[in-house]
């Protein structure tokens, strides 16, 4: 393990997620370190970050482009089994909140993980857990915010990507994002997991849109009706059956 860095203090008032943090100007994927420090047996809360990932990865295994002046950061966490599906909910509250405090811009949530700006990705979320014996060994999430760089630096991707930066037309300060965000979790993760399930799904843009899924080489199109409590969206397909469909199993997801 590379020697830890100072760059970014202990965030003051932090219960327990932001307590202790880890940051390297680059990593291949701080999701990668984190599993490796949580199969160590981490501290719960401790949050590994990267200027610039080399070997980023989203959801399925997608690519995840993480330059530098982007914010890529992993947290370990160590939760009841029954609060799983409640990370992914209580992480894109926090990421929606910390970057309308920090830019002063409005931001929007995408069915299952996505933050978005003026219907443009600029932040997702990822979250990973190791279960045996129907119990949680580690869970962690993680968070990659598109920040202070060209949103043309994404290739084809900025068709539908952003920065903050570009959003707002001049440099964001990373540090107060960071603080902003680890807070804002901080508080989420010991809320009641009703509470963040109500506020996740009410700030959902997907609901009520017409959309389309791909799924294993099939595609369905209907309405998005609801969300449950496991972060499942309820599709009323077009012959009006109804589709439920955990985030985990959708390959592709299209709003029409």
């Amino acid at each position: 393990m590379k020697e830890e860095l100072a760059a970014f203090p202990a965030i003051i008032g932090a219960n327990l997620i932001g307590k202790r943090i880890l940051y390297w100007p680059v990593l291949v994927s701080t999701m990668a370190t984190a599993r490796q420090m949580a199969e160590a047996g981490v501290d719960e809360g401790t949050v590994v970050i990267a200027g610039e990932q080399t070997g980023g990865q989203g959801r399925m295994g997608r690519v995840w482009l993480s330059p530098k002046g982007s914010l890529n950061l992993s947290i370990v966490l160590c939760h009841k089994l029954e609060k799983l599906p409640y990370l992914n909910m209580a992480a894109a509250l926090a990421t929606s909140q910390s970057i309308k405090d920090i830019a002063g811009i409005e931001v929007e949530i995408k069915w299952p993980n996505d933050v978005l700006v003026r219907r443009k990705k600029v932040a997702g979320i990822l979250v990973e857990s190791r279960i045996a014996k129907e119990h949680l060994l580690y869970a962690i999430i993680g968070i990659g915010i598109n920040v202070n760089f060209p949103a043309v630096t994404l290739g084809e991707l900025s068709q539908r990507a952003t920065t903050l930066s570009d959003e707002v037309g001049t440099a964001i300060p990373v540090s107060e994002l960071l603080k902003k965000l680890l807070l804002a979790l901080d508080k989420l993760y010991f809320a009641p997991s009703e509470e963040i399930y109500q506020r996740w799904s009410k700030s959902l843009i997907t609901l009520g849109q017409r959309v389309c899924l791909q799924i294993d080489g099939s595609k369905y199109d209907g309405i998005a009706e609801a969300v449950d409590r496991e972060g499942s969206l309820l599709l009323r397909l077009d012959d009006g059956r109804l589709l439920i469909m955990p985030a985990g199993e959708v390959t592709s997801f299209i709003s029409i």
